[in-house]
Order: C-alpha cells, then sequence, then structure tokens
C-alpha cells in the first residue's frame, strides 16, 4: 500500500486556502461541472428533476472534498452517498443507464481537476511548493474518486438487483397464472409481462447445476440463446435462484447442435427447448414440454448440456418413471451396456433405420467398422438384435441420457 504522505506547514496552509475557496461557492466551476455531466445524461437532460439532481450530487462531491481539506489538508477524504447521489443513481439504475453514472465521475472529475489546477497557480509562484502542492492534492482527489467511484458501483448492483427482483417477481406471478389457466385476459395479461400471448412460442428452461451460479449468469446465457433465433426480445422470467424460463418468439426453433456448442462456455449450465406451439394454450404446452425435457438433464453427468424436446420425446416419456426406465435398460441391454462404443453405435444404426451405411456417415467410420460393432453387440444383447426393436430404441435412448440406472434412483 503506498505511503500516504500528509502535507504540514506552507503546503498545507496552500490546500487550506485553495479549499477554503471552493467553499465560497464559485458558479463558473459548478456551471462547467454540471454541463459536463449532464452532457453525459444525454436525453435525461431534459428532465429538469434529473437536472436538479445532478446539481445537487456534484455540489455534495465536490463541497465534501473542500471542507475536508479545510479540516485537515492533504489528507485522504471518505466519500458520502448523499441523498442526493443516491436517488439519481437508483433513478438511473430504473432506466437502465447506470453505467453512465460511473462515466459521469470521472467527467465531474477531470472539469474539477482543471479549475483545481488553474487555481493552484494563483496561490503559489514558488516552482518547488506548486509541484508538491498539485502531486499531494491530484493523489488526494484521485483517491475521493476511486473510492467514490466502489461505493457508487456497489450502489448500483444492490439497486439493479433489487429492481431485477421486483420485475422477475411480478413476471412469475403472472406465468404462473396463465400456466395454471387462473382465469386472466391473454391481452391484459401479454401487456404485463412485455411479450405477445397470441404468437408462436418455443419455451426454453435454462439451469444452473451449482447451487450458486454466478450473479447474471442465467441472463447472459439467455441471451446467448436469443441470438440463435430470429425474432423479438424473448419473455425471460427467474423461476428461483438457479432456474430461469424463457419463451422465444416465432416459429424458428433453435438449433440444439448449435446451441450445445455456443454453451461451451457455460460448462454447468443445462438448457431444455420445448414444443413450439402457438397462442396461450401453446404458451403452456411448450414450457411444460420443456420442463418435462429436464428429467433428462437434470443429473451431476449429462451426455450433452442442451436437449430439444422434438428430438428426444420418447426418451422424455419412456424416463417419467425413472424406475421403470432402469428396468427396461437393463433388461434389455445386458451386458452391452458396458460398453459405450457398442451402445453408440447401435443407437445410430436404429436411429437411421437400421441402415449401416447412413449410421457409418454419422459416426465417420467405414461401413464394415460399424457391421464389426453390430455383430459384437448381438452377441452380447440378451435377445437378437430384430427382436424388439422398438424397445432395445427406447432402452439405448434411457442409456445415453440417464445410463441404466438414474443417478437418483437407488441400486435395491
Amino acid at each position: 500500500m503506498e505511503k500516504w504522505e500528509v502535507p504540514s506547514g506552507r503546503i498545507a496552509g496552500l490546500i487550506r486556502e485553495g479549499a477554503s475557496r471552493l467553499l465560497q461557492g464559485p458558479e463558473g466551476v459548478f456551471r462547467d461541472i454540471d454541463a459536463a455531466v449532464l452532457k453525459v445524461g444525454g436525453e435525461l437532460s431534459r428532465d429538469s428533476a434529473f437536472v436538479e439532481g445532478v446539481r445537487r450530487s456534484n455540489r455534495a462531491v465536490l463541497l465534501r472534498w473542500a471542507l475536508a481539506n479545510v479540516a485537515r489538508p492533504g489528507e485522504p477524504v471518505a466519500p458520502e452517498m448523499s441523498p442526493e447521489a443516491m436517488a439519481l443513481l437508483s433513478e438511473l439504475v430504473r432506466r437502465g443507464l447506470d453505467d453512465r453514472a460511473l462515466h459521469a465521475f470521472r467527467v465531474g472529475q477531470n472539469v474539477a481537476w482543471r479549475h483545481w489546477m488553474a487555481a493552484a497557480f494563483t496561490l503559489t509562484e514558488d516552482p518547488a511548493e506548486l509541484r508538491t502542492l498539485l502531486d499531494i492534492t491530484s493523489r488526494s482527489v484521485a483517491n475521493y474518486v476511486d473510492t467514490a467511484l466502489a461505493a457508487v458501483t456497489a450502489h448500483i448492483a444492490r439497486q439493479r438487483d433489487t429492481l431485477t427482483r421486483s420485475v422477475h417477481a411480478e413476471r412469475l406471478e403472472a406465468v404462473k397464472l396463465l400456466l395454471r389457466e387462473s382465469p386472466l385476459d391473454p391481452a391484459e395479461a401479454g401487456a404485463r409481462l412485455g411479450y405477445r400471448l397470441d404468437g408462436t412460442h418455443t419455451a426454453a428452461v435454462l439451469w444452473s447445476w451449482e447451487p450458486r451460479p454466478e450473479p447474471g449468469v442465467l441472463e447472459q446465457a439467455v441471451q446467448l440463446l436469443a441470438t440463435h433465433v430470429p425474432g423479438g426480445r424473448p419473455l425471460t422470467v427467474l423461476a428461483d435462484a438457479t432456474t430461469l424460463w424463457a419463451w422465444l418468439p416465432g416459429r424458428i426453433r433453435p438449433d440444439a447442435d448449435g446451441l450445445e456448442n455456443s454453451f461451451g462456455r457455460f460448462p454447468r449450465l443445462r438448457v431444455t427447448l420445448g414444443a413450439t406451439a402457438s397462442g396461450v394454450e401453446g404458451f403452456r404446452e411448450s414450457h411444460f414440454t420443456a420442463q418435462a425435457t429436464r428429467r433428462l438433464l437434470d443429473h451431476p453427468d449429462p451426455p450433452r448440456r442442451v436437449a430439444d424436446y422434438d428430438r428426444v420425446q420418447a426418451a422424455v416419456l419412456a424416463t417419467q418413471d425413472l424406475r421403470a426406465a432402469r428396468h427396461l435398460a437393463e433388461r434389455t441391454l445386458g451386458s452391452l451396456a458396458e460398453h459405450p462404443e457398442l451402445c453408440r453405435t447401435l443407437r445410430a444404426y436404429l436411429a437411421e433405420q437400421s441402415n449401416a451405411a447412413r449410421a457409418a456417415r454419422n459416426l465417420y467410420l467405414h461401413r464394415n467398422t460399424v457391421l464389426t460393432r453390430l455383430a459384437r453387440a448381438e452377441e452380447l444383447l440378451p435377445r437378437p438384435l430384430n427382436d424388439n426393436p422398438l424397445n432395445l430404441s427406447l432402452a439405448l435412448e434411457i442409456h445415453y441420457w440417464r445410463g441404466t440406472r438414474p443417478a437418483d434412483e437407488p441400486a435395491g
């Protein structure tokens, strides 16, 4: 930590004199700072209440530093969040412009420092004194603003979190009423949610396997999800600390394989997509199918991060009763379940309607390799491969998504 040099004697007197002049209220200084900060505010600068808040906040910040330097010249100044500053920050957060608050502090600092330097040249003509005066006060101002910015950043984070939770709580209440088919006018509910319910929807459920995901990670993930489809902004609802519900408008569905690649940056997140459907009933149906698909990924080591109901509907239905699903997989696969490559090859073969050539292309293997593996798989199966292909396909899907013993089912 840098050692703080506290001035005394002549230099302390010069700092006290300069700070005293600030306390006399030079309107030119405040006017320049206000103009620079309000320029950052953009369209908000037309709002008289906002302008007045900026003026009061600027004066409170500058006068606090001046008062402290009259009392203890050159010493570190602890910032204090004035009521004016807190109200201003809360309004910026509410309007989604909180990043401008951080920039405005730096802008105000630069303007104030230019005025302080000009004043310093009127306090002394001694170059050594001037150099020391400017060095000490530059560190004092920088420390003051840096500490203030840390407090501002923390306040903005708290306000944003409160606002986000409030918005999501209101949305969650409305969405739960819709999902429960409570008497609710669709047009009124859509206006309340900021989302058209009479269109076509694809629901998604995003959740973290971490009990305490990093702040904002679910929101970042749903923004990434939205980039995979054209159309309007999705409806998002924070269902709990680890789960976010979303509805994507339009008939075009995200590609599950593309999402799988994109979500590599979120290794502990899982995503399920529901059926695409229209209207209020479709809004419900899509969500319920996305929720049902969650069963496939809701365990410690799923084979994928993304599952699409349209592609895994049979597996979703087969795993509604996990104990029965485990029983089917174990009885049908037998010792084949202990050979992942053989299971993978047989699963691809059956998915291609028992066409070895197409399965080989999908697996990037030679056709003869596929045929050799199929022959070995048939040796390990309790029954011939063609004895009951429906049960065999289901067993392979269950084994792929949940293993022969689902993670949350006991062995006995």
